[in-house]
């Protein structure tokens, strides 16, 4: 437990004024002097995640004060498969631009109020919670270490949505999976998001990538719906608790 220290979320910590950890290690979670020791350190709040196929460390970690805060699935599409064909007369897809950053943030912040597990959180200010999202989105652009590559939708010089992904590798495969993504109010309906998606999918299978995953809210059901109708597929399902620790 001497090594908490190294769980603070460095982001976290300097956007809420307090010290957040986070961590997922169900044996670090379950230790009886857990409370102690993050006080004693200066942590007030412990965010983690766990498989909600863990029911029974769900149920332990309930016990001693966690509480859920959201449910998540995670969506996989294999790029072996053919991927759908999309067209639109009334927008173009592109990779994002650095000019598209203001843009980008403000789609995000229109989008996201009230949006996930930070929200959940009554102690945690609201201001502060959605600017997790509109500096997440706007980081996504300009830093390689967040995400590799962003697509936009575009009509008449407008930014209509963007979604980022990020590569990663490991012994089996290659996958991408997708970071923060949002349409703006004006343009749902119009296709943006399924537009957005398929042509991720293209950029991922050009760039040998063996399969795209994203994960959704499980109570966000248009984007759920959405995916569903892509032809991705669930392969499991996540749930984020939160401890307050004193």
């Amino acid at each position: 437990m001497t090594l908490l220290k190294q769980y603070i979320s460095d982001l976290d910590t300097k956007r809420f004024g307090f010290n957040i950890a986070k961590i997922n290690d169900i044996d670090i979670l379950l230790n009886p002097k857990l409370k102690i020791f993050a006080n004693k350190i200066g942590i007030k709040l412990i965010i983690s995640r766990q498989s909600v196929e863990n029911i029974q460390a769900i149920n332990k970690l309930e016990a001693i004060g966690f509480k859920t805060k959201d449910y998540q699935h995670t969506f996989s599409y294999n790029l072996k498969k053919e991927i759908p064909i999309f067209q639109s007369k009334s927008f173009n897809l592109r990779e994002a631009e650095i000019k598209d950053g203001e843009a980008i943030k403000n789609i995000a912040q229109n989008s996201f109020y009230n949006y996930g597990h930070y929200f959940s959180n009554e102690m945690l200010d609201k201001s502060n919670c959605l600017e997790v999202y509109t500096d997440w989105a706007y980081r996504s652009l300009t830093d390689k270490s967040i995400a590799d590559h962003m697509i936009v939708a575009e009509q008449n010089e407008k930014i209509l949505g963007f979604l980022s992904f990020k590569i990663f590798h490991n012994n089996r495969e290659s996958f991408a999976a997708g970071g923060i993504g949002a349409v703006s109010q004006e343009a749902r309906g119009l296709g943006v998001f399924k537009g957005i998606n398929i042509e991720g999918l293209r950029w991922a299978k050009n760039n040998g990538i063996d399969r795209m995953e994203h994960n959704v809210l499980v109570n966000n059901y248009p984007v759920n719906n959405s995916y569903i109708g892509l032809g991705f597929k669930v392969i499991r399902a996540n749930t984020t608790l939160h401890l307050i620790t004193s």
